[in-house]
């Protein structure tokens, strides 16, 4: 029985692989709805809706992604996810994430920043770093760079 289990995982996993077309790169395309949800002298924390467009013919599941988000140039942290994220086929869809930071690991300069970036109501995000995603066997790794204006 533990034979046949595993002959069988191997050869379902190896039909999926062999039948998929060449794995096309995924993308984000924008940020929206930005918004602020803590802001006190302990920290700031930001949700925002990500825009990813998958242009492959399988939806795949985003694992925790190791990016970091710089706001007008000061690093505030890094981008979380609340849940399990599942992209789509062929999709273009918004995901949460949140962004939140402690400012008592900022220096006082950047503190400042903070507070006038807080009083603009706008500033430029950057988003840098990996993301894992998969399906079922297959897992790649993407780099994304990506800065965009924002409101909130």
């Amino acid at each position: 029985m533990k034979y046949f289990l595993s002959s069988f995982l191997f050869f379902t996993s190896l039909f999926f692989i062999s039948s998929c077309d060449e794995y096309k790169d995924v993308t984000i395309t924008g940020v929206e709805n930005v918004k602020l949800i803590k802001l006190d002298q302990t920290g700031i924390e930001l949700e925002l809706s990500v825009r990813i467009k998958n242009p492959n013919t399988i939806g795949f599941t985003i694992y925790k992604p190791n990016l970091d988000a710089m706001i007008n140039g000061v690093a505030v942290g890094k981008l979380k996810v609340s849940k399990r994220i599942h992209v789509k086929a062929n999709s273009e869809d918004l995901h949460t994430f949140t962004v939140s930071t402690d400012f008592s690991k900022l220096s006082m300069e950047d503190a400042g920043k903070m507070l006038s970036l807080a009083l603009s109501k706008s500033g430029n995000l950057s988003v840098k770093g990996k993301v894992k995603v998969g399906n079922l066997f297959y897992r790649k790794t993407f780099d994304v760079e990506r800065t965009q204006k924002i409101k909130f």
